[in-house]
């Protein structure tokens, strides 16, 4: 026995269904089923069972969602009810339901294990396993005295290896279920089987009764001829005693025994008289089709009260949740509207304000002492490219001569023509998510400077782009942003995705761009990009179709997203749930409808979510998932939150802090998750200082830590560069 995980035997049944079901655990369930109707498959929650127990039992309620159709289902319940019963078709509605079960998981298991060769083990020995184990009432018991419907139903679970008999007429019966095909072939069969069996109750019962009838007529044969003997005992000895006596006493015995035998009579006449209407009902009864009459797959009884041994009984509810479908038309600003909003407030504020000019003039120094380090970061790309496009460089014989070589070919076997494939490199596309949250403010000019970088050398080495800030916006209607459907996330604060930066930008658009996002950072307001909070959780699910949108019109063969915060996501706690039970424990999971994967939610909190929402986002957009979590903290509060970490691997990361001023973090949905020293973003632009009297050796020293600090500098660029060329 062994503990089974409703995580793996989910992924099995959604493996199983070739058309969309939904699979769900429930603690309170007694038995797996299947809503036709809803195309939910329900499985309860197993405590200790076999493995193959629980495949066959998933892989049979899969055959149901497959081929069992609910209406006929219901209707043909109702249909042979009537049939066989006109008078009272409720009666016997219960057993006729069990027979056509019965008939019905003979064919369903028949095309399951001819649709899944594979799962034929997991009935042989499920089955098995569960009739040793008396789940279908036969522990101590002849198989064979069993009725036909039950024979059926344990030799098409069991096999033949249980010895069942059947005599010819029931053979019949036997190969004609294991023919059937369409459901309305089990129908008819089931209909036939019941009446068959219900005639042949009631002529057994007949026959009982004869035979119950017979030895009472015997045993009252045999009190009458003891009655009898014992009066003709008396009689002699009555005889004898007159003739002895000569005494007339032989009338008033006689009288006496005459009474005695009249008044006996009677009294027997009297009892059969209060007995024969009682015996009268029942029979009426039996004629009309009574209780009695009414035969049942008891082994199916059996299995559908014993099956609840086998699963979990708590106080716990299971909470299904789903993704709601984002409405981006209500949640995006394209790159056109928010650079014509900030270039209104640009010029109604900002255009003629000298402290703003002021800035301005040193965003423009910024950019020409910034344009020679992209170019030397772009020229090391294409290196690097080169370098690796070389790497996967292979020379193959092409298998014609070449002329050139044929005088050499006593000495060489290389007389063939060679032919050189160079693999292509991978065209990527990037989305940038970026957190526009109030505690952001004093690392937003740093924030900046790195996104300047990035978007110039994306534009220089031409590789598409998207960049999104996100914050919550109170004039966002958030019932419009999402659906709100039952048992929804329920997001209940409005948001934007502001697509502050493209790659579709003319020159001239990007650098207003940065021009109105370098004021925002030196604390010049533009009220429709204001900080706010961060509702990391909203733009994680409006990004999955952002991303899939841009990867479906572009067609990259590597689409990277990256989420840049400084913080957790704001709370999200609250689900749309039509019904549930008070005083259980809840336990919520996530049901990616569209990959068919659960998530199970150890905490209903903003972190466990987020790490959720970003696993399905990775399942969903096949995307490289990136994350920049930018920190203030000290290297030794960074460590502490790190579980089993041993001292050689702190030594390690405090030395990457210190040289590089990032950490590389172990993240359950992040591919790669880097940890940032908020307070180095804010780089200067340093002069490369040398002198005449430096050695040639010490002038190509200082140009290489002076080339270095610059790339470190850019922590954000220069994992970008290597997320491109890994």
């Amino acid at each position: 026995m062994e503990n089974i995980s409703t995580q793996t035997k989910s992924q099995l049944a959604k493996l199983l269904a070739t058309e969309n079901i939904t699979v769900q655990h429930n603690p309170s369930a007694k038995t797996a089923s299947f809503d036709l109707k809803n195309r939910i498959l329900t499985l309860p929650v197993l405590q200790f069972m076999s493995g193959h127990i629980y495949d066959m039992l998933v892989i049979h309620e899969v055959g149901h969602a497959l081929d069992t159709p609910l209406d006929a289902w219901i209707d043909s319940i109702e249909q042979i009810s009537k049939k066989v019963s006109p008078k009272n078709p409720g009666r016997v509605k219960a057993a006729v339901k069990d027979f056509l079960n019965v008939a019905e998981d003979v064919r369903i298991d028949k095309r399951q294990k001819r649709r899944y060769p594979g799962s034929r083990t997991d009935y042989i020995k499920g089955y098995r396993q569960l009739i040793e184990n008396n789940f279908f009432g036969t522990a101590g018991r002849d198989i064979n005295s069993f009725s036909f419907i039950d024979k059926a139903n344990l030799y098409y679970k069991g096999g033949i290896a249980l010895g069942i008999k059947f005599s010819s007429e029931e053979r019949d019966f036997l190969n004609q279920l294991g023919e059937t095909e369409t459901f309305d072939e089990v129908v008819k069969l089931t209909e036939e089987i019941f009446l068959w069996s219900k005639d042949k109750l009631v002529k057994s019962k007949e026959e009982e009764q004869k035979l119950n009838q017979e030895d009472e007529s015997e045993d009252s044969e045999s009190d009458d001829y003891e009655s009898y003997s014992d009066s003709f005992d008396e009689s002699e000895d009555d005889e004898d005693e007159e003739s002895s006596d000569g005494s007339d006493s032989e009338y008033s015995d006689s009288d006496d025994d005459s009474d005695g035998s009249e008044s006996g009579e009677a009294s027997d006449d009297d009892e059969d008289l209060e007995e024969s209407p009682s015996s009268s009902d029942e029979k009426s009864k039996s004629d009309d089709g009574g209780e009695d009459d009414v035969p049942e797959a008891i082994t199916e009884k059996i299995w559908n009260e014993k099956s609840k041994e086998l699963f979990v009984d708590d106080d716990s509810e299971y909470v299904y949740v789903k993704l709601p479908k984002p409405n981006l038309e209500k949640i995006v600003d394209d790159y056109k509207k928010v650079l014509d909003e900030q270039n209104f407030i640009y010029n109604t504020h900002w255009v003629k304000d000298p402290t703003a000019n002021t800035i301005i003039q040193q965003f423009e120094q910024f950019k020409k002492a910034e344009n020679s380090t992209i170019s030397y970061m772009v020229k090391e790309f294409e290196m690097k490219k080169a370098a690796d496009a070389y790497s996967r460089t292979s020379t193959a014989r092409t298998g014609i001569i070449d002329m050139n070589k044929l005088h050499s070919y006593k000495f060489s076997d290389d007389i063939f023509l060679k032919m050189t494939k160079v693999a292509d490199g991978k065209n990527h596309g990037f989305v940038i998510f970026i957190d526009w949250s109030s505690s952001m403010l004093n690392t937003l000019n740093g924030t900046i400077k790195q996104l300047y970088s990035i978007v110039m050398f994306c534009r220089r080495a031409q590789i598409p782009f998207e960049v999104y800030s996100f914050k919550t916006a109170t004039g966002s209607d958030f019932r419009e942003q999402f659906s709100t459907n039952d048992n929804e996330l329920f997001f209940n604060r409005g948001f934007r995705l502001r697509n502050i930066l493209s790659s579709k930008m003319s020159i001239v658009q990007t650098n207003e761009s940065l021009r109105n996002l370098w004021l925002m950072s030196r604390h010049c307001s533009f009220k429709s990009d204001q900080l706010s909070s961060t509702p990391l959780n909203q733009a994680i699910v409006a990004g999955i179709d952002i991303v899939n949108n841009y990867q479906k019109k572009n067609k990259f063969q590597v689409i990277n997203t990256i989420f840049l915060t400084d913080g957790e996501s704001d709370p999200c706690n609250i689900v749309n749930i039509s019904s549930y039970s008070f005083g259980k424990k809840r336990k919520y999971i996530i049901q990616d409808s569209v990959m068919k994967k659960d998530y199970n939610l150890a905490h209903f909190h903003s972190k466990c979510l987020t790490n959720t929402l970003l696993q399905i986002f990775k399942a969903r957009t096949n995307s490289n998932l990136i994350g920049f979590y930018l920190t203030d903290s000290s290297i030794k509060s960074i460590i502490q939150q790190i579980p089993s970490l041993s001292s050689t691997e702190a030594v390690k990361l405090k030395t990457s802090w210190k040289d590089n001023n990032f950490l590389v973090m172990p993240s359950p949905a992040y591919d790669s998750y880097y940890y940032i020293n908020a307070k180095m973003l804010n780089f200067k632009n340093e002069e490369l200082s040398v002198n005449s009297k430096m050695t040639k050796r010490q002038v190509e020293k200082a140009f290489i830590s002076f080339s270095d600090k610059k790339k470190i500098n850019r922590v954000l660029l220069n994992r970008f560069i290597n997320e491109i060329c890994d």
